[in-house]
């Protein structure tokens, strides 16, 4: 099983470096129809942009901490490893959920031309997840907010699902602070927050690409 985990550390990473080039990933690229959004580009610091990068650095930080997990029985945690890992993973998603909340409030400023609404509500988003395979619970999420044209809740429910994911990662951090090795069932929560919320943004910047076609 560690093979699995060092072979998706690399593929995370090369998804935290191809982000800035091509914006599909976690809802890091401006939603089609958003008046005055199309002059953002990757170097400018938009807050879209920085909230997706930091929240994919922080799921990798968090993925080498499972890594350490993963061996812990071949070498025992390395506990300020496992520390230094859980703080940086704790501290980017904070400064993701910093990123999102600005995104979201310049979003609530743009106003959204009527045909993007249009095509996001009369989307066939049964059909796309079927075409592309994808998970229905997370499909079906994503279409709750789009298919009402509620573009802005999408960053909304990425934002929450942040701060849920901060909730669970500092209990695992005090812990390893007292000296204490993560216990699985708490990993294994954060993990799944982790993977959820990753999920749905990449889902939601499908649709989006597929509206802007």
């Amino acid at each position: 099983m560690t093979k699995w985990i060092k072979i998706f550390l690399v593929l995370i990473s090369l998804i935290v470096f191809f982000s800035h080039a091509n914006a599909y990933w976690v809802l890091n690229d401006p939603p089609p129809g958003c008046v005055g959004c199309d002059n953002i580009t990757p170097e400018s610091d938009e807050p879209l942009i920085q909230g997706a990068s930091f929240l994919l650095q922080s799921y990798s930080d968090y993925l080498m901490l499972l890594n350490e997990s993963e061996l812990s029985p071949i070498k025992g945690f390395d506990l300020p490893r496992v520390e230094t890992l859980a703080r940086t993973a704790l501290e980017k998603l904070e400064t993701a959920q910093f990123y999102y909340q600005k995104s979201i409030q310049i979003l609530a400023t743009r106003k959204f031309d009527g045909e993007s609404i249009r095509r996001l509500k009369d989307f066939d988003y049964d059909g796309f997840r079927a075409n592309q395979n994808l998970h229905t619970d997370t499909m079906g999420r994503v279409a709750f907010y789009l298919s009402s044209g509620d573009v802005v809740g999408t960053y909304e429910a990425a934002y929450s699902d942040i701060g849920k994911m901060i909730d669970s990662l500092y209990p695992i951090l005090w812990n390893i602070r007292v000296g204490s090795s993560p216990q699985l069932p708490q990993l294994r929560k954060v993990y799944k927050q982790y993977s959820d919320l990753m999920q749905f943004g990449y889902y939601a910047s499908l649709v989006f690409a597929e509206i802007r076609k």
